[in-house]
Order: C-alpha cells, then structure tokens, then sequence
C-alpha cells in the first residue's frame, strides 16, 4: 500500500477529474467562472491544476516518477466522450487489484498512476 500522508493530494487530484460537466454528460469541463467563489472553488481550480500539470506542478512533481499528468489518460478532466472518465470512479473504490493482490483505496489508485511499473 502507499503512504497515506500522500491521501490528501491523491483526493484533491482525483476530485479535479470529477466534475459537474463530466456528470451532465458534457463534452468539456466546467469553465472557471461557473466554480464557486470561496475555499471549495480555490480547491475545485487547484485540483484542476494539480490534474493538467501533474508532473510539473511544485505540489505534486516530486511524487511523479513518469512523464504523465492525470490529463494523459482524462482529458478534460475526465469528461471528454471516448476518455477515460472519472464520473463515478468514487464509488468504486476500495477494490481488489490483482497488480497488488491486496484492496486498494481510490488515493492508492490514484498514486500508483505515478510509480513505475
């Protein structure tokens, strides 16, 4: 398993991925001004960063051992047709992986993007 102090960083780049366009069945995410003003949309445009500049943010490169962002495999945040979408992803988790052969949480998903293989 992975470290759970990486538990908050891996949660707020997999919330970036789900947003409400994703949900409505929109073909981009919701523009900057539809977030809400105050902490939850500073959190909201945040993830939003951490999930488009992964590798390159000062928040989140040290934890990259690749050359992948979470938009390399979501594009627009999960909400693009025929992408790899985040819309309910949340519910999913924990899960067996067989990779691990151990129960997984979503933030150990999500972290394991970022290892190699």
């Amino acid at each position: 398993m992975l470290s759970r102090r990486l538990a908050p960083l891996a949660l707020v780049l997999a919330a970036a991925g789900i947003a409400p366009a994703a949900a409505r069945g929109a073909e981009e995410a919701p523009a900057a001004r539809e977030l809400p003003e105050g902490p939850l949309g500073d959190t909201i445009r945040l993830g939003k960063e951490l999930f488009e500049r992964t590798g390159t943010h000062p928040l989140t490169r040290r934890y990259v051992k690749n050359a992948l962002s979470c938009a390399s495999c979501h594009p627009q945040a999960g909400a693009q047709a025929g992408g790899a979408t985040l819309v309910g992803v949340a519910a999913a988790y924990p899960a067996w992986s067989p990779r691990e052969k151990a129960v997984i949480t979503l933030e150990d998903r999500v972290l394991n993007c970022f290892m190699p293989a």
